[in-house]
């Protein structure tokens, strides 16, 4: 069951283009020294790309863990007994740290 295709490529496009105005702004103004913090080739691109952010996050679509993805229900039997021959630490019973 594919969930969330076309949001979530949208989603992180904005988040990597949003992340990517920011990091080359802010990369220009502190690192190289080229323009002043508060110049517009500074301040246009942090607002866009916190925009692209916040509008990233925004449409990220809800994960669910409802179902696991070969349809079943995904919670395991709580009542089963412990199988040593499934566990990869060997034959030892889990310990009980309650």
């Amino acid at each position: 069951m594919r969930t969330g295709g076309r949001r979530g490529f949208v989603s992180t496009g904005a988040l990597v283009g949003g992340a990517l105005l920011v990091g080359q702004a802010i990369h220009d103004a502190v690192v190289t020294g080229a323009v002043a913090m508060t110049a517009p080739g500074v301040v246009v691109p942090v607002v866009l790309g916190v925009a692209l952010i916040y509008g990233g996050y925004r449409l990220k679509p809800a994960v669910t863990f409802d179902e696991a993805p070969d349809g079943s229900s995904g919670s395991g039997d709580a009542d089963a007994e412990y199988d040593p021959s499934l566990s990869p630490l060997g034959d030892d019973e889990p310990a009980d740290d309650d």
